[in-house]
């Protein structure tokens, strides 16, 4: 996704600074960032999907790895 961003002076919401950017990308949707706290209106969804991505890596005790695994020779 490739998006453009201005700075529009649109107050944070975390900080009420106008310091900020909006991102509008081709897709149709828009994100907002500020340059003195580093809020980020999509940090929900950063969020999640680092959660998620992390079950993956700790989740599942069902999956049995192989027992028989020949070391790799150069």
């Amino acid at each position: 996704m490739d998006a453009e961003g201005f700075k529009e002076g649109i107050p944070c919401p975390n900080c009420g600074s106008k310091q900020t950017i909006t991102f509008y990308f081709a897709e149709g949707f828009t994100e907002l960032e500020c340059e003195s706290c580093y809020f980020r209106s999509d940090w929900k969804d950063a969020a999640r999907l680092q959660q998620d991505l992390g079950d993956l890596l700790t989740s599942d005790a069902s999956i049995n790895m192989p027992g028989n695994i020949k070391p790799l020779k150069a």
